[in-house]
């Protein structure tokens, strides 16, 4: 989980030599709460979600904040039976994604 929030706090392009790495979900920031932008936040978890193969994606909720954006994810490590939720906020003002 850890690496998995580490890698949601680097825009994508930020890290050298890799610029197909990180996110772009800071992008979705006060953006309009229609389908097809939760599509796309859904399908941007799930590609950084994809680079450990540990991980396995259940489900995806967005909710827009004040200051942000509130991302439910339910999340499966492998090994583990139980998945996890994971409330996630991307906080705008911090610039910091981080579990709450």
């Amino acid at each position: 989980i850890t690496d998995f929030m580490n890698s949601l706090n680097i825009t994508q392009g930020q890290l050298p030599g890799k610029p197909e790495y990180g996110t772009s979900l800071w992008s979705f920031i006060f953006e309009p709460n229609v389908l097809d932008n939760r599509i796309k936040i859904e399908n941007e978890i799930r590609r950084m979600a994809a680079y450990d193969p540990r991980l396995i994606v259940n489900t995806v909720n967005a909710y827009p904040q004040d200051n942000g954006i509130l991302l439910e994810v339910e999340i499966a490590i492998q090994m583990f039976t139980d998945p996890l939720m994971l409330q996630i906020m991307f906080d705008n003002t911090s610039q910091i994604a981080s579990v709450v």
